[in-house]
């Protein structure tokens, strides 16, 4: 690209001076443009760079880039005296006016390309490197928040007391047997896929879902007014994708949703083909809330998608009257 560049730049100058009655022969036009080429890329790559990293403040950034227009304006005074002294045999010293301003133009030129060039390099490193910043942090927030959530209780101890409490309860409070059966299910789950890079089948996932619901279902009597639909065809897909993905969203639906209206129950669905999955939850909330945001877990989920995705999902999150709804597509 850049050589693509530097031969339109210079076909153009001397198409230009060719339409102005000026010839010059193929080594007068290599070295000129030579040293115009060194002197573009060395202000633009090594001096600039510098000024934009070293000086925040407009006027002593302005200040280094009159210096180089000066310099190089100087420069090219010098070669072009050495150029007439060449041809008249003679040393010639006198600057006249139109010179003078002829330097001055070209050094404005040449050095105005590279500050364009120079500016648009530093800008895109630093959107990029504010980029990458951010998603550092979002996943080392992630990953400090997972951790932290691992580390209070001991898998062991909470296995076996989860099984114990399971054998007691099984004949007498069936019920109850039943919350400890999900609960380990989910908990087993989680714990063995634990590690940030895991990828898990979407129908094991699903079952994932499916559990929590009737966890939730169980601990409320089955009062709760909510439908889970899966739509996925036969359930043949090898969809892989990293466990717990939409869990939140589900989580937010039982905290935050009003589940004891008949007339509008929560609504959670997931379909799939080849092509596109897609998450959906709508459900009544508690208290009319302005604003949509359901804390650092749904925060946190979004950027998992975004982290896995990126611009392969979309993510829809919006308030309408009392109903708070999510969709999430993202494109296999």
């Amino acid at each position: 690209m850049h050589f693509v560049a530097i031969a339109i730049f210079v076909f153009f100058e001397i198409l230009y001076l060719s339409t102005q009655g000026v010839t010059r022969s193929a080594l007068t036009y290599i070295i000129a443009y030579s040293y115009e080429i060194a002197a573009f890329y060395f202000v633009a790559l090594l001096y600039l760079p510098g000024v934009w990293s070293k000086y925040s403040r407009e006027w002593h950034r302005l200040f280094f880039i009159v210096l180089i227009i000066s310099l190089y304006a100087v420069f090219l005074g010098i070669v072009g005296l050495a150029n007439q002294s060449l041809k008249q045999g003679k040393l010639i010293s006198d600057v006249s006016a139109p010179m003078l301003i002829g330097c001055l133009l070209r050094a404005f030129y040449i050095n105005l390309l590279a500050i364009a060039y120079s500016l648009g390099r530093f800008n895109i490193a630093k959107t990029k490197e504010a980029y990458e910043h951010k998603m550092l942090r979002t996943e080392a927030e992630t990953k400090m928040e997972n951790n932290f959530i691992r580390s209070q209780v001991s898998p062991h101890l909470f296995f076996n007391s989860l099984s114990f409490l399971y054998t007691k309860t099984l004949k007498e409070t069936p019920e109850v047997a039943r919350t400890v059966y999900l609960l380990v299910g989910m908990s087993e789950y989680a714990l063995a896929n634990e590690k940030e890079d895991d990828q898990v089948l979407l129908e094991e996932d699903i079952v994932q879902m499916q559990r929590y619901v009737e966890l939730q279902q169980t601990l409320h009597n089955y009062r709760l007014h909510v439908t889970f639909n899966i739509n996925l065809p036969g359930y043949d897909l090898d969809i892989f994708l990293p466990p717990l993905l939409f869990i939140n969203f589900i989580e937010n639906v039982f905290k935050y949703g009003d589940l004891n209206d008949k007339q509008t129950p929560a609504i959670i669905e997931m379909y799939a083909n080849d092509r596109t999955l897609k998450f959906m939850s709508r459900n009544k909330v508690q208290n009319f809330q302005p604003t949509v945001s359901k804390g650092i877990g749904s925060v946190n989920a979004q950027a998992r998608i975004k982290k896995y995705f990126g611009d392969q999902s979309e993510i829809i999150i919006f308030q309408a009257d009392n109903i708070y709804t999510v969709e999430i597509t993202i494109t296999l």
